[in-house]
């Protein structure tokens, strides 16, 4: 990851039970533009809930921030989303974003990452 890398990250899994499917955004911007591409995923799977910031911060040496969010959506699943009405820069399926056993195990992994991605910058 570069000084200028700014991407949207995410990871959906099928809750069939509940008809519904429970998402994990981690994006990697500035924090006006990270609140525009939140805005457009809620737009994207309405009707949500279950909105929840996981963690957030600072990659140091960037200018940029991440931000991890997870919801539920009673919408529409991942190959119906139209991905560049969200974003229209990097985006990519990560299987890593998923919940660990420990109960702020995912947000943990989320922070270990971003501090050694701003240790190499």
């Amino acid at each position: 990851m570069d000084k200028e890398t700014r991407e949207l990250r995410w990871n959906a899994r099928a809750n069939t039970s509940e008809r519904k499917y429970e998402w994990t955004f981690l994006i990697i911007n500035d924090n006006r533009e990270t609140e525009r591409i939140l805005q457009k995923i809620y737009e994207e799977l309405h009707p949500i809930e279950n909105v929840l910031l996981r963690t957030e911060g600072a990659i140091n040496g960037t200018g940029l921030r991440y931000k991890l969010i997870s919801l539920d959506s009673h919408g529409r699943g991942p190959p119906y989303v139209e991905w560049s009405k969200i974003f229209q820069g990097k985006r990519t399926k990560d299987r890593e974003l998923y919940e660990r056993k420990s109960e702020n195990g995912l947000a943990v992994f989320v922070d270990e990452q971003m501090r050694a991605v701003s240790a190499v910058l």
